[in-house]
């Protein structure tokens, strides 16, 4: 993913020379979905350059829907590029249209649209338009009315006074902070529903984002960052959750201020928390505006001693040993990828323990022994 990611910024960047205007909003992205279909269908996009966008919409389709397509407008004296899905045919209470956002945005660079085109003989259809950040909801204004276009408890109520095609009722949503992932839900049956994602075009990121990696190096967790452009930052804060949700700064480490992209960074994390670990970026910028970075997740694994345990053959194939002492009962066997994902589960009986790893890709993992009492060993692996 971060090879995609700095190929489209480079892309962009020799489409777009110098020039700050329109430079994130011409040539640099894409919007790909799937046949429609009675079921949850998905696509994806790319705003500002680098920003990746995955969209999901549920429903019973119609003939040609969902369809996903790109436009660029002016609204409020600024030029607009929007990641367009559009949906029907009869959607029920609960269907609806998700934008996953790989890094959060705030209101100064994305709004939602929602839109109806009448002529289809429903009279009002009920849109509830939530914006997320790491699963917190974010509180919304609801501007721009257009043709009867209303909002009544949170919903946006698209109901436009004539029946004709022609007329289109609309409402926009701008968001009071920043959001990583908006849900727009039909609340009662509706029919066809247009949802545009807007971005800014003459706004440039604070800063672009190529690589975020984390590791464990022994009783510490070591991050790593690449940025291929910054604007007005005066350094980031590392932000460390143990749930996704409540964060709190673990660090701070001032920007690079050098001319020559890429810039990198590397911060430790010298008192991680046993188990899941969530880190983010947050920039500090001389507008006071914060732009959050990716969630990434790191199991972090403390090395209490677990004797007498071997594991072989190293590198390994299609197959994993593990032996004991006799005097040690191994409970448990996890194998982590290097991005901290749990790929393997064994819950041992006897020893020696055969694991059959021929579906694992190549590269490194740790796997971790745990014993009955709560012990614990931990082995670096290389899959050939």
């Amino acid at each position: 993913m971060t090879r995609f990611f700095t190929l489209i910024f480079f892309i962009a960047l020799m489409l777009s020379g110098t020039k700050k205007s329109f430079s994130q909003c011409i040539g640099n992205t894409s919007w790909v979905g799937g046949t429609p279909v009675v079921e949850t269908r998905s696509a994806t996009g790319i705003i500002l350059g680098t920003v990746q966008v995955n969209v999901r919409s549920q429903g019973s389709f119609a003939s040609g829907r969902p369809g996903y397509s790109i436009n660029t407008s002016a609204y409020g004296g600024f030029t607009y590029q929007s990641l367009m899905t559009y949906r029907g045919a009869s959607f029920a209470a609960g269907t609806y249209t998700s934008f996953k956002l790989s890094t959060a945005l705030d209101a100064n660079y994305i709004h939602i649209r929602v839109s109806d085109i009448r002529g289809d003989g429903f009279n009002s259809e009920h849109q509830r338009v939530t914006g997320f950040l790491n699963g917190v909801s974010v509180p919304a204004n609801f501007v721009d009315p257009q043709n009867g276009a209303t909002v009544t408890g949170g919903n946006v109520i698209n109901g436009a006074a004539t029946t004709s095609a022609l007329v289109q009722s609309s409402m926009r949503v701008f968001f009071t902070g920043p959001v990583d992932s908006i849900v727009v839900m039909a609340t009662s049956l509706s029919d066809y529903v247009i949802v545009d994602l807007f971005a800014r075009c003459d706004l440039l990121l604070p800063f672009q984002l190529l690589d975020f990696s984390a590791r464990q190096n022994k009783k510490v967790i070591d991050l790593n960052w690449k940025t291929a452009s910054e604007e007005n930052i005066l350094a980031y804060k590392i932000e460390r959750s143990t749930n996704g949700i409540a964060w709190e700064t673990a660090g701070t480490v001032s920007a690079n201020h050098s001319n020559l992209p890429p810039k990198q960074y590397q911060f430790t994390d010298q008192q991680p928390i046993r188990g899941k670990n969530f880190y983010r970026l947050a920039s500090v910028e001389t507008t006071g505006r914060t732009q959050y970075s990716p969630v990434l997740t790191i199991n972090f694994v403390t090395q209490d001693i677990l004797r007498g345990v071997s594991v072989f053959p190293n590198p390994f194939k299609d197959q994993v040993t593990i032996s004991a002492d006799k005097n040690e009962k191994i409970k448990l066997i996890e194998i982590f990828a290097a991005d901290g994902r749990l790929v393997k589960k064994i819950t041992a009986s006897e020893t020696p323990i055969r694991i059959y790893t021929a579906d694992l890709i190549k590269g490194m993992y740790m796997l971790q022994v745990t014993s009955s009492n709560g012990q614990q060993t931990l082995h670096k692996m290389i899959r050939n």
